[in-house]
């Protein structure tokens, strides 16, 4: 095991302890990969009745992403990831440096889901009305933090 792999599962046996969220370790890195979309999401710093929708959204987007064919399983998986992400944005700044600075590296290992993330962070802004200037800023802040090549942004905005 890599120290960065070491240091990751510290960091998800601490979220899981905090949080008490249960997520597998595959769980909670498809959790540290989604979490950009949640801070474009509540870029205003509240997550309102439509934006607490896209976080549903979200969620149902990562329990997919598991492959899990049975529906009841499914639907726990994608509750289990909702609470997660709510209790991430309830505790932000707890949470936020750490988990963007986990991601950075793990996207160094792993540089194929950098196109991915700043897609699902440009879909989650673009579904609210177009991208706001407040979304485009942070999106292009936390593609220059996570080390993404954001020129397909300047191209939804």
């Amino acid at each position: 095991m890599t120290t960065e792999n070491t240091t990751m599962q510290a960091i998800h046996e601490a979220y899981t302890r905090e949080s008490k969220c249960e997520l597998s370790y595959e769980q909670f890195i498809t959790l540290l990969t989604f979490y950009p979309a949640l801070l474009v999401v509540a870029v205003d710093g509240e997550i309102d009745h439509e934006e607490g929708i896209y976080v549903k959204h979200i969620a149902k987007f990562m329990a997919n992403s598991h492959g899990v064919s049975e529906h009841h399983q499914r639907i726990a998986l994608e509750k289990q990831f909702y609470k997660s992400l709510m209790y991430l944005y309830e505790h932000e700044s707890q949470w936020q440096a750490i988990f963007l600075q986990n991601l950075r590296e793990y996207l160094r290992e792993v540089p194929l889901l950098k196109e991915n993330i700043l897609e699902v962070m440009i879909m989650f802004a673009d579904s609210s009305n177009g991208i706001s200037e407040a979304e485009y800023d942070l999106i292009q802040s936390l593609a220059n933090q996570l080390e993404i090549d954001a020129s397909l942004l300047n191209t939804a905005y």
